[in-house]
């Protein structure tokens, strides 16, 4: 699966057990290996180690993380400093930073980070941690169903608007909590800052399937703990 250059080093392993399909999929670094199916109907233990006669060294993250039932859960605390985390795709400078977090950074074009999920309906929550540094641009961020954007929320100038109006002021350097809370059937949602009083909003009832994050005009966006989940 590796090429022989690409044996040393630290790779990011990504397992998806899916007991409603009863297979499991395997990455190593973004890339798709294999589905195979799924023998067991539930699991105890996690064991990690080496086969063959050769020493082989293992250097585990630190932690092992397992999710369950969320289309959508990205920390970044595992993830080597200056790379693109798994499964997102970027254009621009787009990398985790020392902190474990997601850093987009606009200087001589924008800085895009996106990433696709399976397509989702129903009544469900997304919360993501928003951090302009230097907002002397734009940032944004957009809930996506294919190409198009089914919501958004955008700063600029001290503000931030949702859909394209204007709510509240928005400052650089703190961190804020953003929550949407959106149900694809009404095709209404709910959007709070800190947990402070929601606005609400309407939207084209389709299926989630996308986040997309942007910076323009020089700005520096920093994003943690997302987290996508049906209640």
């Amino acid at each position: 699966l590796l090429k022989p250059e690409n044996t040393l080093g630290k790779h990011w392993f990504n397992i998806i057990l899916d007991f409603d399909e009863d297979t499991i999929t395997y990455y190593i670094d973004s890339m798709w290996c294999a589905t195979l199916p799924m023998l067991t109907k539930s699991f105890k233990y996690l064991k990690v180690g080496t086969l063959g006669t050769h020493k082989v060294g293992v250097e585990m993250s630190g932690a092992v993380d397992l999710y369950a039932n969320f289309p959508l859960h990205d920390s970044f605390k595992h993830y080597p400093m200056g790379t693109v985390p798994f499964m997102w795709k970027a254009e621009g400078d787009v990398k985790v930073n020392g902190k474990d977090e997601l850093v987009l950074l606009s200087q001589d074009k924008d800085a895009i980070a996106y990433k696709k999920f399976d397509a989702q309906k129903g009544h469900m929550i997304l919360e993501t941690y928003h951090f302009n540094y230097v907002n002397s641009g734009e940032t944004s961020l957009e809930i996506m169903h294919g190409k198009n954007a089914l919501f958004s929320i955008t700063t600029k100038g001290g503000d931030i608007y949702l859909n394209g109006k204007k709510l509240r002021y928005f400052l650089d350097e703190m961190w804020y909590r953003l929550r949407f809370e959106v149900d694809t059937k009404t095709g209404e949602g709910k959007f709070s800052i800190n947990n402070k009083e929601p606005y609400t909003f309407s939207f084209d009832s389709k299926s989630l399937d996308g986040i997309r994050y942007t910076s323009k005009g020089g700005s520096e966006l920093r994003v943690d703990n997302i987290k996508l989940e049906h209640v």
